[in-house]
């Protein structure tokens, strides 16, 4: 997603954290919270974040790793299976 401006980026903060029940301001300018999907939002805003605002957004596997999924992606070796 690419927004316009700050402005337009801070609106969406705004409407992110209160999706959540949550406000952020200038005498709160960090927020983090789960959201309704279980992922994970950090948001920060002056002053604070000097260079303008930040958000993070960590959405999870809806499946877990197991070893056999590691194995086929090749983020392991198979060997490793049997340390």
């Amino acid at each position: 997603m690419h927004f316009k401006d700050e402005a337009h980026l801070l609106r969406i903060i705004g409407k992110i954290v209160a999706g959540v029940g949550r406000r952020i301001d200038e005498s709160s300018p960090m927020v983090d919270a789960r959201l309704p999907d279980g992922s994970r939002v950090n948001v920060a805003i002056k002053p604070i974040a000097i260079d303008g605002p930040l958000v993070s957004i960590r959405k999870f596997a809806e499946r877990a790793l197991s070893m056999e999924r590691l194995v086929e992606a090749g983020t392991i070796r198979p060997r490793l299976l049997t340390c």
